[in-house]
């Protein structure tokens, strides 16, 4: 029986398949202001409540399927500025966390009283940070995106 050393002992006792992750694609789109009034929902009243809501879609294969599983933070947060003497206002909705075999998701905040904006013309954006749910959160977001262009009206009645 002879000894080996350990520079000539065999490596066919393991063996490591490496795996290519697919990509994790996030789109976002369908940026709303909404009123609840009768008329337009881009005409709104300033004693409505307002709706702000986006809609995000993860797609990519089995890494996004694992991610839903264990859990991504949404945040999104509303930049509503005003032109002329409109004022600007930011505003956070409610995180969302991922759900295993959910892939689409709509954030949303309810504002009552069109959240005390004056009357004038408004200009709405939104911004949205993904992130690893805790115990994993303190490794930084994992993907930004940011979508703008809606254009609304406050007026008084």
């Amino acid at each position: 029986m002879a000894n080996l050393s350990p520079q000539e002992r065999p490596e066919s006792a393991t063996e490591v398949s490496k795996l290519p992750l697919p990509p994790v694609n996030v789109d976002i789109w369908n940026l709303n202001v909404e009123g609840d009034g009768t008329g337009s929902p881009y005409i709104i009243k300033t004693d409505e409540d307002v709706t702000l809501s986006m809609s995000v879609k993860f797609y990519g294969g089995s890494l996004v399927d694992l991610l839903m599983c264990v859990g991504l933070e949404l945040k999104v947060d509303f930049a509503i500025e005003g032109f002329g003497t409109a004022t600007e206002v930011n505003l956070a909705a409610p995180s969302v966390k991922t759900s295993k075999g959910e892939y689409v998701y709509t954030p949303t905040l309810k504002l009552p009283n069109a959240a005390g904006l004056v009357p004038g013309v408004y200009k709405a954006a939104a911004t949205l940070t993904v992130k690893p749910c805790t115990p994993c959160d303190d490794l930084g977001p994992v993907a930004f995106g940011y979508i703008s262009d809606v254009v609304f009206q406050v007026y008084a009645h």
